[in-house]
């Protein structure tokens, strides 16, 4: 995932350490799965919403946010 990480980076694709963790995953879910009865999906896109503040300059910088935001177990 590192070099991927990196690369998808310095496209621009990796703006920010948002991520969703499991639970919000789980709460979009059982929002669309009990909706009304006459009510329907076709498409379900999740995503979290970019957090306030500067945005990470280098790959190093995005790094250490994540490893801020989700430290490991």
């Amino acid at each position: 995932m590192g070099p991927a990480s990196e690369l998808w980076f310095r496209r621009g694709l990796l703006r920010h350490t948002a991520l969703m963790n499991p639970g919000m995953v789980a709460d979009a879910m059982v929002t669309a799965v009990t909706l009304p009865m006459s009510y329907q999906y076709e498409v379900v896109a999740v995503m979290s919403t970019a957090p306030v503040g500067d945005l990470p300059q280098t790959f190093e910088e995005w790094g250490a946010g994540m490893a801020s935001a989700f430290p490991a177990p």
